[in-house]
């Protein structure tokens, strides 16, 4: 039961967002993680959104990128990774809701698959998924367009995704 008041006053609060957003039009910094094994990424689904996404959040200031994205895993998936062992893949800009979000990714390749715990309130859902079917689903614009350079850069390079044997 409290865990569902959570989810309804973070639904709330995300509509909140979405207003002030449409009025201030701010530009936002964030990061993400996207986590490897096997040839699957980890996606999570958060209470307030239809969209899966890669976990992430914003940076807080003075915060730097690789500790705010390894803060950021460990608080939506409980997963512990040492900031070093997270590879800059690049920023991606994205312009949804009336907000700039410049969206620094993180990558991590891991042996071993960890189980992702949600705390169902804020993260409601973590799965690993290939990209191919993941990007037939409905994802955050920053996901959709970090599978798809992934998907090129395998292309390209003539190797796997990230994550996939070569």
């Amino acid at each position: 039961m409290l865990d569902a008041l959570w989810r309804l006053a973070l639904r709330a609060a995300y509509r909140v967002l979405l207003l002030w957003w449409w009025v201030a039009r701010p530009r936002i910094t964030g990061v993400h993680v996207a986590v490897w094994h096997a040839g699957r990424v980890l996606l999570v689904r958060n209470s307030y959104r239809r969209a899966r996404g890669l976990p992430g959040g914003r940076v807080r200031r003075g915060e730097p990128l690789p500790q705010a994205a390894s803060r950021e895993l460990r608080e939506e998936v409980a997963i512990a990774l040492d900031p070093a062992a997270l590879r800059y893949a690049g920023e991606w800009i994205v312009r949804a809701f009336h907000v700039e979000d410049h969206g620094h990714v993180f990558e991590c390749v891991l042996a071993a698959a960890p189980q992702p715990v949600v705390d169902g309130r804020e993260v409601v859902g973590a799965e690993w998924e290939t990209p191919e079917r993941a990007l037939r689903e409905l994802l955050q614009p920053l996901a959709r367009l970090y599978l798809e350079h992934a998907a090129r850069r395998a292309e390209d390079e003539g190797a796997a995704a990230p994550g996939r044997p070569v």
